[in-house]
């Protein structure tokens, strides 16, 4: 398999959208748990946007 060559930035949106996704799935029934995943994906961003 070829690797497809991708900015920094694309990497890391993503894999931040697969950590996002997969740990909402695993906490779904957990109201308290996907509001902390949540503002830890947004303060993931926030940290990476400075």
């Amino acid at each position: 398999m070829k690797s497809l060559s991708l900015p920094y930035l694309v990497h890391y949106e993503l894999l931040l959208k697969l950590l996002e996704r997969k740990s909402l799935a695993i906490v779904y029934e957990q109201l308290v748990l996907q509001n902390h995943v949540r503002q830890l994906i947004l303060t993931l961003c926030k940290v990476r946007a400075q």
